[in-house]
Formats: C-alpha cells, structure tokens, sequence
C-alpha cells in the first residue's frame, strides 16, 4: 500500500474516535430534488442515528409517497462531514383511483455535508415493492437540501482525551462532590457530633 492512502486511512481512523456524535444537527429540513419530488425532515438525537420522514410526488406519474427512514451515521474527518446507511417503510398511492396503493421495503445509503445552517446529501435508495404489480423493485438517487433548524450542541476536547491529553472535567466536579459528602457525614465539632459517638 502506497504510504500516502497508509496515512490517508490512519487520519480518517483517528478523527472518527473523536466522539460517537456524527451529524451537527438536531433538526433540519427541507426539499429533496430527484424524479420524486418531496419534502423531508430530519430528527437525529446526540447519538450517531437519525430518522428521516419523506412526503413524495411523482409529478410525471402523479404518484405520492410517505417514507420512514433509520440511519446509521459515521463520520468522516469532522461531524459536519459523514456517510450513513439504514432503511424503513415507504407508503406509495396514486391519484388515479383504478391503480392500487402499495407498500415498500427501503434501503439507503449516502453521504451529508454540513455548513453553517446548509445540510447538502446525496442518496441511494433501493425500493423493494409489496402488493404492487407496478412497482417491483426500484432504485433511486436524489439530492436533498435541508435547512439546520437545530445544532447539536458541541462537545469540545473528547478527541485530545481519548488520546491521553487534556483534562476532563467531569472528574474534577466528581472529586468536588465527592469531598462535599464527606464533610456531611463527619460533621463539624460544633455540631457535638463527637459527643453522641461517645454514648
């Protein structure tokens, strides 16, 4: 292996130990740009996960869709900067009333870019179609363009910690606390605590 891709894999390895937290959003939606045209909207908590909910339209079939995704983020380099996997459910119906609707198993793979209040993501989708004789398998590809409506806050330092530098503080205020108790318990000698030892 050339030691240019040695160090390239090395550095990309290091920053993903950095923390668990792999999106820089809480919140964000916004258009989602493909032959189904859509609206999505994310929630991803403090973990690496997020769920994604998807109102579609087909504007040259006139076909709709509802679609609930689970991902599985890591990053890449910094948070704002991951690849991410998962699926879900999709719901697709169609204006015509002769055509039945149909259910989806769904698939997906990407990767997302966050910059200040901009969330820019490509996606893979593969569809496996249930009840449909129309929709068999389908595979789609889409940008989506969000608006951060939501950051995660930003836990600064756990990178340099990990590695063995830099002070945690949580184990100071532990120290604290832990100091604190045990002047409760022992008492102080006005108190007459140590006379009630003694009975």
């Amino acid at each position: 292996m050339p030691k240019s891709l040695f160090y390239l894999f090395s550095l990309l390895f290091l920053t993903s130990m950095g923390t668990t937290q792999a999106q820089s959003y809480r919140w964000a939606a916004g258009l989602k740009l493909s032959k189904h045209m859509g609206i999505s909207a994310v929630y991803s908590p403090k973990q690496q996960y997020s769920v994604e909910g998807i109102i579609s339209k087909n504007l040259w079939t006139n076909e709709g869709g509802l679609s609930l995704i689970g991902r599985y983020h890591r990053k890449i380099i910094s948070r704002g900067l991951n690849f991410y996997g998962g699926g879900g459910l999709h719901y697709g119906f169609y204006d015509d009333v002769e055509l039945n609707d149909f259910g989806g198993v769904i698939l997906q793979g990407g990767a997302e870019i966050s910059l200040g209040k901009t969330n820019l993501s490509f996606n893979l989708t593969p569809m496996v179609g249930i009840g449909s004789e129309n929709v068999k398998l389908r595979i789609g590809s889409d940008f989506t363009l969000r608006y951060i409506l939501k950051k995660q806050p930003r836990d600064r330092g756990k990178f340099f910690q990990k590695l063995g530098f830099g002070k945690d503080k949580n184990k100071g205020n532990k120290k604290k606390r832990g100091k604190k108790q045990n002047n409760r318990s022992t008492g102080k000698f006005w108190d007459f605590d140590w006379l009630k030892g003694s009975d």
